[in-house]
């Protein structure tokens, strides 16, 4: 088994792309650094539970706050429901930013050369690269 070195690739907080410009963006990336196939894979975030959990996390320890929800939710003209996971998910895309695809680095692939390559067109498009294992940003 190939050992596959995985980072995520955000968009920067308050700055919200729909999915087709999330793929557009994606591919153009992948295209212009002639990455091999399946190297740079678009993320869709579908709304589920999680975000509910996550806004409940982030609210009792104060990291996001309550008004700035309600606030969040009334400038979208949505009810401020914090059991609902569609407004949670656009929150906190909002507040957090936006995953837009995981970055996989096969072992046999030259790593550094591929990253120079990606740090410098992500940093280009406003993208911030992610190691989840670590949770440190490599680029922003």
């Amino acid at each position: 088994m190939n050992y596959v070195r995985e980072l995520e690739v955000w968009g920067y907080p308050g700055n919200q792309i729909s999915l087709e410009e999330c793929d557009r963006l994606i591919a153009s990336i992948a295209n212009e650094l002639s990455l091999p196939e399946n190297t740079l894979i678009p993320y869709h975030s579908i709304p589920d539970v999680t975000d509910v959990e996550n806004l409940s996390i982030g609210l009792s320890e104060r990291e996001l706050t309550l008004d700035d929800f309600v606030q969040f939710c009334t400038k979208k003209g949505i009810f401020a429901n914090l059991a609902d996971s569609n407004s949670a998910n656009e929150f906190l895309t909002l507040w957090y930013g936006q995953k837009l695809a995981w970055l996989h680095l096969p072992q046999q692939l030259d790593t550094d050369l591929y990253l120079a390559k990606v740090y410098g067109k992500l940093k280009e498009r406003h993208c911030s690269l992610i190691d989840p294992d670590s949770l440190v940003c490599l680029i922003h």
